[in-house]
């Protein structure tokens, strides 16, 4: 106790509450029931998903050939040095909001229940140097140096879903990056246990 049960009916949805009335000493003296009209509450969470989801399409495909301006640029030649500085720095924001734009459509699916996982076989290494690569926009600046402590492993195999564990650690990153102090440094440190 509390029984707590949801109820559907074509256009109305209800939760329904049941608690026992107890006295002084814990004897049962008889039940309360609840019931609640959620129609509206329902509606609401569910025209914000969809709001979500339609936002989060619209945007994905502009973002997606900024990404593809950066990489050519990324590509030419005949950049100066700044310019080149400059275009990696797009091209790692455009990708980070690329996937801020993706995890926006895994909110949707993890509301509707159609969220999963894809694990592959990945090198941590190599995956912590990308992700701390795409914060380098970032600690720039704020005047943070970014350092990765490989430890002895040259290659660290490991199973794991490279966008949510990416979306883990570069947040943490990134709140490291922006409480951190003045001309500070974060460490990220890889050890076989």
């Amino acid at each position: 106790y509390p029984q707590i049960i949801d109820v559907s009916f074509p256009g109305q949805e209800f939760r329904i509450s049941t608690d026992r009335l107890l006295d002084e000493d814990g004897l049962v003296l008889g039940f309360v029931k609840l019931v609640q009209d959620r129609t509206r509450e329902v509606e609401l969470l569910r025209s914000k998903s969809e709001f979500i989801t339609i936002a989060a399409h619209q945007l994905r495909t502009p973002l997606t050939a900024i990404n593809w301006i950066f990489e050519g640029f990324t590509k030419n030649e005949a950049l100066s040095k700044e310019d080149k500085e400059l275009t990696m720095n797009g091209l790692a924001a455009a990708r980070k909001l690329l996937k801020i734009v993706n995890d926006l459509l895994d909110v949707s699916k993890i509301e509707e229940g159609r969220f999963g996982y894809n694990f592959v076989e990945t090198d941590l290494i190599g995956f912590m140097s990308e992700v701390l690569t795409n914060a380098q926009a970032e600690a720039k600046e704020h005047g943070i140096n970014l350092y990765l402590d490989k430890g002895i492993e040259q290659q660290l195999m490991v199973t794991i879903d490279p966008n949510r564990l990416g979306l883990a650690i570069s947040n943490l990153i990134d709140n490291a990056i922006r409480y951190n102090v003045e001309n500070g440094s974060v460490t990220v440190s890889i050890k076989r246990l």
